[in-house]
């Protein structure tokens, strides 16, 4: 483990573009060198002492304490237009967890800029987000490209975007 620039400790963890099969070879590679079983890296295979729900368990994380606060004033996610930040597990996660608690999620980011679909992400949108992160490009352009009512935002981030609920699912 080490510190990030913020002087907190870390477990290194997948990201967009390393996924569970990336996260055992290290996990291999630290137990043939070190030995030992112990150690945190997150992200691991089933086969690896992994999560079944890992890839998402942390948008849903996020959107399970954001629908605790609205509750404090006895309100929830349905009907709610939701700003979400990234595309990466975080804010897959959290886009198909306010789609099931009712909310209409209308942004992703990457760090080419941000859509906004006004119809909402949700259904195979969703299942789209998916492609997005496997393609390795690392960009939201082409969400555009497959759902023509949504619209690119060139390196931009889509905090400009009026909405009930924001959803930071990425680090900026």
């Amino acid at each position: 483990m080490e510190n990030d620039r913020t002087g907190n400790r870390r477990s290194p963890a997948g990201d967009i573009g390393v996924g569970g099969r990336e996260i055992g070879f290290m996990y291999g590679m630290y137990k043939k060198l070190t030995r030992e079983h112990t150690g945190v890296l997150t992200g691991k295979g089933i086969n690896w002492g992994g999560s079944l729900i890992r890839p998402e368990a942390t948008g849903f994380g996020a959107v399970y304490f954001a629908h605790e606060m609205l509750k404090t004033k006895n309100q929830d996610f349905k009907g709610k237009t939701v700003a979400v930040s990234g595309f990466g597990n975080v804010a897959w996660g959290a886009v198909q967890k306010v789609t099931e608690l009712g909310g209409k999620v209308v942004t992703i980011s990457g760090p080419d800029g941000y859509i906004y679909d006004p119809d909402g992400i949700s259904g195979e949108k969703i299942h789209y987000m998916l492609e997005l992160r496997s393609s390795n490009q690392d960009i939201v352009k082409p969400y555009s490209y497959e759902f023509p009512n949504a619209q690119f935002h060139q390196g931009k981030r889509p905090w400009e975007v009026k909405c009930d609920v924001a959803l930071p699912c990425h680090a900026e």
